[in-house]
């Protein structure tokens, strides 16, 4: 994993995402089981026991972006590679979401950086501005190494941290290149 410390790369053990995402009056729930399903759910602080079920889908994240609450979905599975952002509406206990950005590739792991979405994808690094895609990195390498976080440093300096290595992101001249780890 990679992360920015004192304006410093550091590089360390991946954490994962909590389950769930916190809201005033509850939770919603993110189940993630890949090609076996998974599912976004609305857990009541007041009634735990009603779990309201939002979509019955793999969620890769939950994210609050410009006051607004996001999910993602995406999954590479065989030749597919693909996923979407979308917006999530509510009234009261009743849900409902609308797509916002069709992804080409897989979400592996998002970060938000200024007015910004920059996801990693299984095999592209995509940056949404103002709700419009830009595949930076298309054939990206790390498609089977598994990105477990970004860092951002500034335009030109965005980490990818994955398996074996990690990769380094210039948004401005759409460029990558890649690190393999050392031992000491």
């Amino acid at each position: 994993a990679v992360k920015i410390e004192n304006g410093e790369l550091i590089i360390g053990e991946p954490t994962f995402e909590q389950p769930f995402f916190e809201l005033e009056d509850g939770k919603l729930e993110i189940i993630n089981r890949g090609e076996f399903g998974g599912a976004l759910n609305f857990i009541s602080n007041e009634n735990p026991s009603d779990t309201i079920l939002i979509w019955n889908v793999p969620i890769n994240y939950v994210f609050n972006f410009e006051g607004e609450i996001y999910f993602i979905i995406g999954i590479a599975h065989m030749m597919d590679s693909g996923g979407a952002i979308f917006r999530l509406n509510r009234d009261g206990n009743k849900f409902t979401y609308t797509e916002v950005v069709r992804l080409d590739s897989a979400p592996e792991v998002i970060v938000i950086y200024e007015n910004m979405i920059l996801i990693a994808g299984h095999q592209m690094f995509t940056v949404v501005e103002d709700f419009e895609k830009d595949n930076i990195i298309e054939d990206a390498l790390w498609g089977g190494l598994y990105p477990t976080s970004i860092a951002v440093k500034s335009k030109d300096e965005v980490y990818i941290g994955m398996r074996a290595g990690y990769s380094k992101v210039s948004i401005e001249n759409r460029s990558v290149k890649y690190f393999k780890y050392e031992k000491n």
